[in-house]
């Protein structure tokens, strides 16, 4: 099934303006889940999951995702809401997409 819209990385926010990234709190096949705060809060207040796009088959993979965590967001007071989508270039000039979401306190969401 195709996604229904295209990421498009250059038109995205840039993540390094309004979060921190803090210590790394997981991993998987695509990227790192970092806990992360926001500069006007300063509060704990999210996760972000970093991959770095790397091939058309990692694009798609963020496409299916993407719109897995929008249709799904603030459907249940028991999933973490999707705060939103970002863009960035790590310090190897990759392009990377953050996926920001609430943070689970209890722990990674496959283990609740």
């Amino acid at each position: 099934m195709a996604a229904s819209s295209t990421i498009e990385h250059d038109k995205l926010p840039n993540p390094n303006l309004d979060w921190i990234l803090l210590d790394k709190i997981g991993e998987g096949t695509y990227g790192q889940v970092y806990r992360i705060k926001s500069k006007e809060s300063n509060e704990n207040t999210a996760a972000a999951k970093i991959i770095r796009i790397e091939n058309d088959e990692v694009s798609s993979e963020l496409e299916n995702e993407l719109n897995i965590l929008r249709k799904i967001s603030k459907q249940d007071e028991n999933l973490p809401d999707f705060i939103g989508i970002f863009g960035d270039y790590d310090s190897s000039k990759s392009a990377r997409i953050w996926f920001i979401m609430e943070l689970c306190h209890l722990g990674p969401i496959t283990l609740l």
